[in-house]
C-alpha cells in the first residue's frame, strides 16, 4: 500500500508518495510506478496534486488510467473545486464500487488525496490570492477523513481549505499500521513540514519519513516521487529514487480540464 504525506502551506503545497505496486500476498509488481498525477483546471483557476493509494488495479485498467480518464470530467471547467470534490466522491461510487465487487473486501480499499490551492480576487484591490486545500476521497475513511481499517462500498469525502496566511495542514494516508510504529518521527515530519523551510528540504524529509517506514513494511517502495505547487503557479517535481543518479526523468501524468491530455513533466532527482 502506498505511503502519501501531503503538506499545504500559502508558500507551496507538497504531495510525497512512493511508487510500489505489491500483490495481494505483498509481492512487489513495480517498484517505481507512478501514482502522482497533477490536475489543472483553467476553468475555476485552482490547480492541485493528486495521488492514489490502495488498490492499485480495477477490472480493465489501471487504478491511474482510470483517475486520468475521470478527472477532467468529474472535475470540470464549469463546477467550482468544491463541488467538483464532491462529484468525485459520486463518480468513485457509481463507477468504481460497481466495478470492484468481484475483488475480496479486504483488497478493495482505494484513498485519493488531492493537494493544491485555488486562486481567489480579493476584495481590496482585486488582487489574486491562493487558498490551499486538501481533500480526500476514500472507501476506508470516515466523514472527518480519518482512516480506518474496514473496506466500505460507500465512498466519503473530507476536504479542508486554509484561509490565514498562517494555516498549514499535514496529513499522511495509506500504510499507517506501518507509520505509526513512527509516531515521534511522524510528528518531527510534520513539524518540519509546516516551517518555512525550501520545498526541496521538505520533499526530502517526507522522503526519508517513508523510507524509514519502508524499513519495517514490504508495502512501501524505495522508489518515491515529490511534487510541489510554488509561489508563482508552477510545479516542481522531485524524484528520489536510488537508480536515477543525474538523469532527468519524465512526468506524463498532468492533465488539464480540456481533457485526458498527457504532457510531458520534466522531474529532476534530487
Amino acid at each position: 500500500m502506498t505511503l502519501i504525506i501531503a503538506s499545504a502551506t500559502h508558500k507551496a503545497q507538497l504531495l510525497v508518495a512512493d511508487r510500489q505496486v505489491t500483490g495481494a500476498d505483498g509481492r512487489i509488481l513495480d517498484d517505481s510506478a507512478y501514482k502522482i498525477i497533477q490536475y489543472v483546471n483553467h476553468g475555476q483557476d485552482y490547480q492541485c496534486t493528486v495521488a492514489y493509494t490502495g488498490l492499485a488495479q480495477v477490472p480493465g485498467q489501471t487504478t491511474l488510467d482510470w483517475l486520468m480518464h475521470i478527472l477532467p470530467t468529474a472535475m470540470d471547467s464549469s463546477t467550482d473545486v468544491y463541488f467538483a470534490i464532491d462529484n468525485l466522491r459520486t463518480t468513485c461510487a457509481n463507477e468504481l464500487t460497481p466495478r470492484i465487487q468481484s475483488i475480496p473486501r479486504r483488497y478493495r480499499g482505494i484513498t485519493i488525496v488531492l493537494c493544491g490551492r485555488y486562486n481567489r480576487f480579493g476584495a481590496i484591490g482585486g488582487r489574486r490570492e491562493y487558498v490551499p486545500f486538501v481533500a480526500v476521497i476514500s472507501n476506508c475513511a470516515d466523514r472527518a477523513g480519518r482512516q480506518v481499517d474496514e473496506v466500505s462500498d460507500e465512498f466519503s469525502a473530507y476536504s479542508a481549505r486554509l484561509l490565514r496566511p498562517s494555516s498549514s495542514m499535514s496529513l499522511c494516508r495509506g500504510d499507517l499500521r506501518a507509520a505509526t510504529r513512527f509516531l515521534a518521527e511522524l510528528r518531527d515530519t510534520f513539524r518540519y513540514l509546516r516551517r518555512d523551510i525550501p520545498r526541496a528540504a521538505k520533499a526530502k524529509i517526507a522522503a526519508d519519513f517513508i523510507r524509514r517506514v519502508a524499513q519495517e513494511s514490504n508495502w512501501t517502495g524505495e522508489s518515491i516521487l515529490g511534487l510541489a505547487l510554488t509561489d508563482p503557479g508552477m510545479a516542481e517535481g522531485f524524484d528520489f529514487s536510488a537508480q536515477t543518479g543525474k538523469v532527468t526523468k519524465t512526468l506524463p501524468h498532468l492533465l488539464t480540464d480540456g481533457g485526458s491530455r498527457l504532457i510531458d513533466f520534466r522531474v529532476s532527482p534530487l
